[in-house]
């Protein structure tokens, strides 16, 4: 089913359709009048052929007009004139000379016209319609006097006519299923065309590689029916489940022999029955899974993961070129688009990324705390910082030289990044600092988290120089807080800790004062070189 957007021309195609139908009958009745007026044979009926032929002009002219202009019973209409193209055709026939008259051969055309035209039920009906007009016809014309009709011996009218019926109902049946079954592929190749469309509008606009991927599975379950898929994506020697519908609940896959083989091969792989090869590969994902169908995403020579889709029992066993096609196409469009996103997400990080360190860098710290605090205000829960403070690391940098320094940097930043617990943040603030945002945390658990660091960077020696951190701890009272005052608390317990002697944790009592508060880090400056 196409989705919201799709472009379905359906109303134009039926309206070419139509004219081009009408041109055709015109042709038609221009050559049965001049099969009336040079053919040469027995029981020609030349005026009647010439009215005949003007009335049945004038009623396809009249349909035409009503058609065009009031925009209404455009169905009814042309089934009206298929029923008068039986009538015509047959009279045209029975009028030069009957089963001798090469116009016999026009309803064949006519039947073929219709069927390809309009559709293979139209065909069908007006088959039957002539052939139901041929019997009574004859049975009519054969009664009336010679010179209204003529019929050659009536076993061979007979016999004529029968091979007639049976050549036309051939013709009409042959040219109805070559129809039917390029109907079906068309309005299949419409619908692929759609699902494609579609999918590629909404990957323009996507910007997460897991949600690229929900796209892909969305498309395959409105498109194809599909109950069942999965996408994952390379995580070491395992695959992550980045999106999914109607499968088990599981995060990573084992990269079992039909994921490995998936993930080489260039075209679709075909499973008609998944087995438990290994409990925590594909089956254990799809249990039961009948015509699965497997293929790599790739990008530009990477590949980025893998669609697995199970077609289920009612879509059969095999796949054919144009499904493999279509899947192929999705697979490929969406791996584009999973390339960008990560390529966007890379992007995003080394933004907002301490190169050095690997910690969040100042601007995304700040975009952090924002978010952070407005979450807590409105939630009512606290929200811990800690500012921390290398101790004489001038004096590193001096008589180690700034390698060494960039180690300790590098090595205090991976404390932090190891101390992370759900959504904390730890950033490298600038030079030789270091900040933490603990998310409800409590007053009371500061002390806790900010020594813990402390003693582990006491542990830390750099070519015999013993490594200490100041740190500085505030905690957000809720619903009363915004980013600088909370910084402002932090920075004055940092200077209180270098103030008393360095290498210890100090928290802010902030919040039990009242009025403005100095300038912490104008305090600060006269202690930063230490």
């Amino acid at each position: 089913m196409p989705r919201s957007g799709a472009v379905v021309p359906r109303e134009t195609s039926f309206t070419e359709r139509l004219v081009k139908l009408q041109v055709i009958r015109v042709i038609l009745a221009v050559t049965a009048v001049a099969i009336g007026l040079f053919y040469v044979g027995p029981g020609v009926q030349r005026v009647p052929l010439l009215m005949a032929t003007a009335a049945y002009l004038t009623t396809v002219g009249c349909a035409e007009a009503f058609w065009r202009r009031t925009s209404i019973g455009r169905y009814t209409v042309h089934g009206l004139l298929v029923g008068a193209d039986g009538v015509f055709f047959v009279l045209v026939m029975a009028m030069t000379g009957g089963m001798d008259s090469p116009a016999r051969y026009l309803l064949i055309l006519n039947v073929v016209a219709i069927t390809l035209l309009l559709s293979y039920r139209s065909g069908v009906r007006l088959t039957l319609w002539q052939f139901l007009l041929l019997q009574v016809g004859y049975q009519v014309a054969v009664s009336l006097p010679p010179p209204w009709w003529h019929f050659p011996t009536a076993g061979r009218v007979d016999q004529d006519l029968l091979t007639f019926s049976v050549a036309l109902v051939a013709v009409a049946v042959l040219t109805a299923t070559t129809a039917a079954f390029n109907e079906r592929a068309l309005r299949a190749g419409q619908r692929d065309l759609e699902v494609l469309t579609s999918l590629s509008r909404d990957l323009e606009r996507l910007a997460e590689p897991a949600v690229v991927a929900e796209a892909l599975c969305a498309a395959l379950e409105e498109g194809y029916q599909i109950k069942r898929s999965l996408v994952a994506v390379r995580e070491g020697d395992r695959l992550a489940v980045v999106a999914a519908r109607g499968v088990e609940p599981v995060s990573t896959l084992h990269i079992d022999s039909i994921l490995a083989r998936a993930l080489k091969a260039e075209g679709p792989v075909l499973v008609r029955l998944l087995d438990d090869e290994s409990p925590e590969g594909l089956s254990c994902a799809l249990p039961d899974a009948r015509n699965v169908v497997l293929l790599a995403l790739r990008a530009e020579d990477s590949v980025q993961g893998v669609l697995v889709a199970e077609r289920g029992r009612s879509n059969g066993a095999g796949m054919g070129s144009r499904i493999a096609a279509a899947f192929g196409q999705l697979a490929a469009h969406t791996a584009l688009a999973m390339s960008r996103a990560t390529l966007l997400e890379k992007l995003a990080r080394m933004a907002d990324t301490d190169v050095l360190t690997g910690l969040a860098n100042r601007g995304a710290f700040d975009r952090s705390l924002a978010v952070e605090l407005d979450r807590a205000n409105r939630q009512g829960t606290p929200v811990g910082l800690l500012i921390a403070d290398i101790d004489r690391f001038k004096r590193v940098n001096d008589e180690q030289g700034h390698p060494v320094g960039d180690a300790v940097l590098r090595e205090v930043g991976a404390l932090f990044a190891e101390d992370r617990r759900g959504s904390d943040v730890a950033a490298r603030y600038g030079g030789e600092e270091f900040a933490f945002i603990l998310p409800g945390c409590p007053h009371s658990e500061l002390v806790t988290r900010a020594e813990r660091l402390r003693k582990r960077v006491n542990e830390m020696t750099f070519a015999g120089l013993p490594i200490t951190l100041s740190i500085g701890a505030a905690s957000s009272p809720p619903q009363s807080l915004n980013s600088d005052r909370l910084i402002a608390a932090a920075d004055r317990a940092l200077y209180l800790a270098k103030g008393a002697g360095r290498d210890r944790v100090v928290v802010d009592q902030w919040e039990a004062r009242s009025g403005p508060q100095p300038d912490a880090p104008a305090q600060r400056r006269g202690v930063d070189q230490g």
